[in-house]
């Protein structure tokens, strides 16, 4: 009996054993947020703009209308939907590998390969910035869409004997990028396991730290014969943001890894703005009823909200229509308050006078008789009494071009200022001798190839790509189907967006200061 124990004991060990050397052997991909498939429906990360906040979902395919976004007890009514490679904002990824001699040696020339592979599959516009790390960090490559620049770049790496402390280096750099842009933003760690040693930061403080970033991390363990427990903490920061794990050694082919981290290219994007009573910095429950090709899927997610502008709120508050006092239909009690001596003396002014207006009703009506004469006697002149100026009766000609000057001119005895025409600047940040200006009346046209304002040194703007409006002393700026779209301060333009003077206006790659002149 105790033979058969054994037997069946160490049966049992067997299949231990092989059951977790499967797992390692060649390279197995797992969906941090579901190890299913990774076809579950699932919010993979959000991004708090001033602008709003973009939602990034995967596994639902599309986003229709009927979609509605709650934020604690608040419905949310401004909802945009687009995919994430159409949504005409860059992806930024950054690949971050470990170029010590420990992960060289067991698949230096696979990560090589998998990192030229993920270049390839770039969508368009989007960013790649490489990384080196051991106990510090080197940018071999920033931001850049130079991609065969990049691949050559990853060919020149070199590995060095080198001890690897990922926990501060990748604490610092998802400090860097969980600002304030809308970008979906991602990490592809190569590695052969997360130190779990403290220095500046310990697992607990990056793990909290990963869960509000916005970031996600896809991580790529490269196995050895004693590194399950840092391979593990690997690990986790792709099941805390959304992101894929994978083990792999020796020769194990790329592929699998390349086609799930690949995935990222269908995710979904939600863009919404909250309503300004729940604009407070805070974080807060949303549900997300979302309208599919395969039905209603509901989600939940904790968003951080953007802050309200509150200088936006009290403009807002000024335009609109003064309130009309309501009638009083009782006196209110006042106190009792002695009368002022100049206050009585202006009472009784307001006595003594009060038969100036008979008196100026009857010198208006002599002036009116006399006026008519005088029309009369000089018909022959009337077409240009119908137009004169402040400084004097001049002829048509020299009419027309005082108000060219923008004099002010009388019609039908009312006086009437000319508008001022305006002219807009547009200056380049990055190279302030290169500028731009155009008159605008009404509406000018920004394009790459026609328009008021020509880029044509900046093939990733449109052939018309966005246009400046005037109403009244009011500009706007509004995007005309652009194809990588227009933002103003950081915010995508859908439609008619206020500009004002000393504004940054984002048309293709560059960045231009707005000045608007009259």
């Amino acid at each position: 009996m105790k033979n058969i124990n054994r037997f069946v004991y160490g049966i049992a060990g067997m299949m231990g054993m092989l059951a977790l050397f499967s797992c390692f052997m060649g390279t197995k991909v797992c969906a941090a947020e579901d190890e299913a498939g990774g076809s579950q429906a699932s919010v993979v990360s959000s991004r708090t703009t001033d602008d709003g906040i973009y939602i990034y979902i995967k596994g639902v395919g599309d986003i229709a209308a009927g979609t509605t976004v709650q934020v604690g007890t608040t419905l949310c009514e401004d909802i945009q939907a687009a995919g994430v490679v159409s949504m005409g904002i860059p992806i930024r990824t950054t690949i971050l590998l470990d170029n010590s001699l420990s992960v060289s040696n067991r698949w230096g020339r696979q990560a090589k390969e998998l990192i030229g592979a993920l270049i390839d599959d770039h969508a368009e516009g989007e960013e790649f910035r490489i990384i080196t790390f051991a106990d510090g960090f080197n940018v071999v490559a920033d931001f850049s869409e130079e991609y065969d620049s990049l691949k050559s770049v990853v060919d020149e790496i070199q590995f060095y004997n080198q001890d690897s402390y990922l926990t501060d280096i990748l604490y610092d750099l998802l400090r860097q990028d969980s600002g304030g842009d809308a970008n979906f933003t991602r990490f592809i760690i190569i590695t052969d396991g997360a130190d779990d040693n403290d220095i500046k930061y310990t697992q607990t403080e990056l793990s909290d730290f990963m869960k509000g970033s916005g970031v996600v991390i896809h991580t790529v363990g490269v196995k050895a014969s004693n590194n399950n427990h840092l391979l593990e903490n690997l690990f986790s920061y792709a099941r805390l943001t959304g992101g894929i794990y994978t083990a792999v050694e020796g020769g194990a082919d790329v592929d699998s890894a390349r086609k799930m981290i690949g995935e990222d290219y269908s995710i979904f994007c939600l863009k919404l703005m909250p309503e300004t009573d729940v604009m407070d910095g805070s974080r807060k429950e949303a549900k997300l009823n979302l309208n599919t090709a395969n039905g209603m899927i509901v989600l939940t997610t904790s968003l951080r909200m953007p802050f309200a502008d509150v200088n936006k709120i009290q403009s807002e508050s000024v335009q609109q229509d003064v309130p009309t006092p309501p009638a009083v239909t009782e006196k209110p009690e006042m106190p009792n308050i002695a009368v002022q001596p100049e206050v009585e003396k202006e009472m009784e002014r307001e006595k003594k006078y009060n038969i100036i207006p008979a008196v100026v009703i009857g010198a208006a009506v002599l002036v009116f008789i006399a006026v008519g004469s005088l029309l009369v006697l000089k018909v022959k002149k009337k077409r240009q009494a119908d137009a004169l100026t402040v400084d004097d009766v001049q002829p048509e000609d020299q009419l027309t071009e005082r108000i060219e000057e923008r004099t002010v001119y009388l019609k039908g005895g009312i006086s009437h200022p000319i508008g001022r025409q305006s002219v807009i600047t547009l200056t380049d940040i990055d190279n302030p001798h290169r500028s731009f200006s155009a008159p605008i009346d009404i509406r000018i046209v920004i394009g790459r190839k026609s328009g008021d304002i020509v880029l044509g040194h900046d093939i990733s703007v449109s052939h018309i790509h966005c246009e400046i409006i005037k109403k009244g002393y009011l500009f706007y700026v509004n995007d005309l189907k652009s194809r990588n779209g227009t933002f103003y301060g950081n915010m995508r333009v859908y439609k008619d967006t206020p500009i004002m003077s000393g504004g940054i206006l984002a048309v293709g790659k560059g960045k231009y200061k707005i000045t608007i002149e009259d």
